[in-house]
C-alpha cells in the first residue's frame, strides 16, 4: 500500500492565519489508487465507500472501478457500448442490495446492476433526465438533476417498476429563457431519515424537504473565502455572455458540489471555485459546516488541492474523501485523501440567510 503524506504539511501551513475562524481540516490518511494498463483515471467523477473498499467513476472511462482499502484495483464493472452491461459515460457507482453494485450512466441514461464478486451484469433500469447525484433507499433511487420538462430538481425512481415521482421546483433562473437554463444541471442531494437536503450548483440556497416533497426549510449560506454567489447571479451571468467567452461563466460563481449530514447532525457543504479563464478547471474547494439546527454556519475551510485540479469528493461516515490526479515527479498518481473536519476549535459561526 502506497501512502502519501506530502499534503499534511501543506494543509497545516495553509491554516496558520485563519484556523480559529474556519473549520480545521486534517488529512488523516492518503492512499494511491492503482491504475494498471489500460486503465487510467483522468477526471474522477465520484468516490463512494463499499465495505472496506471504494467505488470510483471517471469521465474518460466507460466502466466502474472497485478498489480495495489499500488502493489496489479489485475489479471493474461494465464495458464500452450501449447494450446490457455496457456504458459510454459512467457517472456514479454505489453498493446495491447485499451483493451487487449499481452503476449509473449518462449514456445510456440507465442504472445497471452487477454482481460484486464476479462483475457479471445482472439487470438494467432505464432512467430519464439528468443524473448528477443519487441516493439509494432500498429499491428506490433518489436522483438529483435538473429536469427542464417538469421544472423539478429531484426524482424518486422505483427501480423495479420504473415509476417516477418528481419533486422540488427549480428556481426561476433555471427555466427556459433564463440565464442559468441548461448550464448548471448539478443538483447535489443528501438524505437522512425522511428528509432530503437539496442544493442548486451555482446558487447559495439549500432546500430541506420531506419524502413527499413538502418544504421543511430553506436557507442560504454566505461566503467568506470562496467566491460565493453575486447578489444578482442572473445579471452577472448575462454580463459574461455579453463579454465572452462562454466558459467564463463557470468562474463567476461558486458551485455547490456535495452535501453530507454527519452523525452529530451537522451538515458538510462542499463548494468548488473554477478559475475565471477557460477551460473551467477547479482551482479551489471549500468546506463549510452548517449547525444541526440549521441556524448558523462555520464557513469556507480550503481543501488542499494540486494545481489545475479536477477532484471528486465523497464521504465515509463523518470523513471527507477527496480523489484527484496528482503529479509526483514524472509520474501522475490518483490520490485518495481522508480528511477530518473539526469545528470545536473556536470556529467563527455566522448566521445562515433566510
Amino acid at each position: 500500500m502506497t501512502r502519501v503524506l506530502m499534503f499534511v504539511v501543506a494543509l497545516t501551513l495553509s491554516f496558520s492565519a485563519s484556523a480559529a475562524a474556519q473549520p480545521i481540516l486534517t488529512v488523516v490518511d492518503s492512499i494511491v489508487l492503482d491504475q494498471p494498463d489500460p486503465y487510467f483515471l483522468t477526471v474522477p467523477l465520484s468516490v463512494t465507500p463499499d465495505g472496506d473498499g471504494f467505488l470510483v467513476t471517471d469521465a474518460q472511462e466507460p466502466r466502474l472501478f472497485r478498489y480495495r482499502g489499500d488502493g489496489s484495483l479489485d475489479r471493474t464493472y461494465g464495458a464500452e457500448g450501449e447494450g446490457p452491461g455496457e456504458l459510454e459515460e459512467a457517472a456514479l457507482a454505489m453498493p446495491f442490495r447485499t451483493a451487487e453494485i449499481l452503476g449509473i450512466s449518462w449514456s445510456p441514461a440507465a442504472a445497471q446492476s452487477f454482481d460484486r464478486e464476479s462483475g457479471a451484469f445482472i439487470d438494467r433500469y432505464a432512467l430519464s433526465g439528468a443524473v448528477e447525484s443519487a441516493h439509494l433507499d432500498g429499491e428506490v433511487l433518489w436522483v438529483g438533476g435538473v429536469d427542464y420538462g417538469s421544472r423539478t430538481a429531484v426524482r424518486r425512481v422505483e427501480l423495479e417498476s420504473g415509476s417516477v415521482e418528481r419533486f422540488v421546483t427549480i428556481p426561476a433562473s433555471y427555466r427556459p429563457g433564463a440565464p442559468l437554463h441548461g448550464i448548471f444541471p448539478q443538483i447535489p442531494i443528501a438524505m437522512w431519515g425522511d428528509t432530503l437536503l437539496v442544493g442548486f450548483e451555482p446558487l447559495a440556497e439549500l432546500v430541506l424537504v420531506d419524502k413527499d416533497g413538502g418544504e421543511l426549510d430553506r436557507f442560504s449560506l454566505p461566503s467568506s473565502a470562496r467566491r460565493g454567489t453575486p447578489d444578482d447571479p442572473e445579471a452577472a451571468i448575462l454580463e459574461v455572455f455579453r463579454d465572452g467567452p462562454y466558459e467564463r461563466v463557470f468562474g463567476t460563481l461558486s458551485a455547490t458540489r456535495a452535501l453530507h449530514r454527519r452523525s452529530d447532525g451537522t451538515i458538510l457543504v462542499v463548494h468548488f471555485d473554477s478559475r475565471p479563464e477557460p477551460p473551467p478547471v477547479t482551482s479551489e474547494a471549500f468546506v463549510s459546516v452548517v449547525s444541526a439546527d440549521r441556524r448558523s454556519v462555520c464557513l469556507d475551510a480550503a481543501v488542499p488541492l494540486s494545481p489545475e485540479a479536477q477532484p471528486a469528493v465523497g464521504f465515509r461516515g463523518d470523513t471527507l474523501l477527496v480523489l484527484e490526479q496528482v503529479i509526483v515527479g514524472f509520474d501522475v498518481q490518483a490520490v485518495l485523501r481522508f480528511i477530518e473536519v473539526d469545528t470545536t476549535a473556536n470556529c467563527r459561526w455566522t448566521n445562515v440567510l433566510r
